[in-house]
């Protein structure tokens, strides 16, 4: 059986392959402590889930569950008035927001973006911006701000 890793002033930091709140049926999954201010989720031995802080943090990542049928939520909150989502990848890799195929006939929207604009809103909403970030070492031919491109999968119908 897995035995929590504490002390009398609390639990011990643990690792990615040994958690320090660990589950009794298998081992390497849990919760650990990486650094000063910071909670490491480990699956399989494997970092799965990092969350961390900054002294000031006021402002959080909310994730609401859904009812069948429903949406999940996932939004930034806290207490300033505005409160930005970023959602960054690393290195040179894509971000992608994918939908998956949906048998629904009565109509799919793969990506919706809605702002919200109060009574008051004196200066522009813009629904989205795309503006491709390119230093003066660029060597391409192409730069495309938006590519979209429909695809009609399967035999039949118009598109």
């Amino acid at each position: 059986m897995a035995e929590i890793n504490r002390d009398a002033t609390g639990l011990f930091d643990g690792s990615v392959t040994a958690p320090a709140l660990p589950f009794a049926g298998d081992v390497d999954v849990g919760l650990y402590r990486s650094a000063a201010n910071t909670l490491d989720f480990a699956v399989g031995g494997v970092r799965a889930a990092r969350f961390n802080t900054v002294a000031s943090g006021v402002n959080f990542l909310d994730i609401t569950p859904a009812a069948a049928n429903g949406s999940v939520t996932v939004a930034a909150a806290g207490s300033d008035t505005s409160v930005a989502l970023n959602i960054n990848s690393s290195g040179n890799d894509t971000m992608r927001l994918n939908s998956r195929t949906t048998t629904v006939a009565t109509g799919f929207i793969g990506l919706q973006v809605k702002p919200a604009g109060g009574v008051l809103q004196t200066g522009n909403v813009i629904g989205a911006e795309i503006s491709p970030r390119l230093n003066d070492t660029f060597g391409g031919t192409t730069v495309i701000g938006l590519h979209a491109d429909a695809y009609l999968k399967g035999t039949t119908g118009n598109l």
